[in-house]
C-alpha cells in the first residue's frame, strides 16, 4: 500500500458517560527553513551579546581597566580611609565606581572615570 492513502480512523473516547469522537490531528507541513535560520541566528547574536558582557565583567579590557582606593588615596595624597569616605558621602561620583564593590569589600574604581574626577579636584 505504499504511496497510497489510507483512511485515519475516527477514535471515540468515553468520559463518563459521554462518548467523544475525534480524529488524530494532520501533520504539521514542515517549517519554513528561512525563518528557521532567522530565529537561529537571531538566538546566536543574542547569546553572542550575553558572552561579552560576561567577560567584559570577568576580564575587562584597557579601556575598563579597574583600580583601588590606593591608586585614587596616592592621586590625592591622602588615605584610603578618606576614599572610603568621600564614596560614602558621595563626592566621588557613582559613575567611577564599580559596581559590588564596597560595603565591606575593597572599593574599586573605573580608572579613566575616576582620573577625571581626579582632575576635576
Amino acid at each position: 500500500m505504499e504511496g497510497h492513502l489510507v483512511p485515519i480512523p475516527i477514535v471515540e473516547k468515553r468520559i463518563g458517560a459521554t462518548a467523544i469522537k475525534h480524529s488524530p490531528s494532520p501533520p504539521l507541513p514542515p517549517p519554513d527553513v528561512g525563518s528557521v535560520l532567522d530565529s537561529i541566528q537571531g538566538a546566536l547574536e543574542s547569546i553572542a551579546t550575553d558572552i561579552k558582557r560576561i567577560a567584559t565583567k570577568v576580564a575587562p579590557g584597557p579601556e575598563r581597566e579597574i583600580v583601588g582606593a590606593r591608586y585614587v588615596a596616592d592621586a590625592l595624597g591622602c588615605s584610603t580611609q578618606w576614599i572610603g569616605e568621600q564614596v560614602r558621602t558621595g563626592s566621588i561620583p557613582k559613575s567611577c565606581i564599580v559596581p559590588g564593590t564596597g560595603k565591606g569589600k575593597p572599593w574599586k574604581f573605573n580608572k579613566a572615570q575616576i582620573d577625571k574626577w581626579i582632575k576635576t579636584r
